[in-house]
């Protein structure tokens, strides 16, 4: 049985520690690109990375939802 490779591209944006609705924002505008959090690289006391990933889809064209739904 053949499964299809999944591929991903992966992206990190600043969260810095003194001014989290930037941080926020950040992470919001990327998670309704269809980024997903999937950790998080600590880069300074005052800063992070969050490292994001979505999948690299062959069609173009609007995303669907990313992420766990019920």
């Amino acid at each position: 049985m053949d499964f299809p490779v999944r591929r991903w591209e992966y992206r990190v944006v600043l969260f810095p520690s003194d001014d989290t609705s930037h941080g926020l924002e950040n992470l919001n505008t990327a998670g309704a690109d269809g980024w997903e959090a999937v950790g998080v690289m600590p880069r300074a006391v005052d800063e992070s990375w969050v490292i994001l990933k979505r999948e690299v889809l062959d069609e173009p064209g609007p995303r669907g939802r990313v992420g766990f739904t019920q």
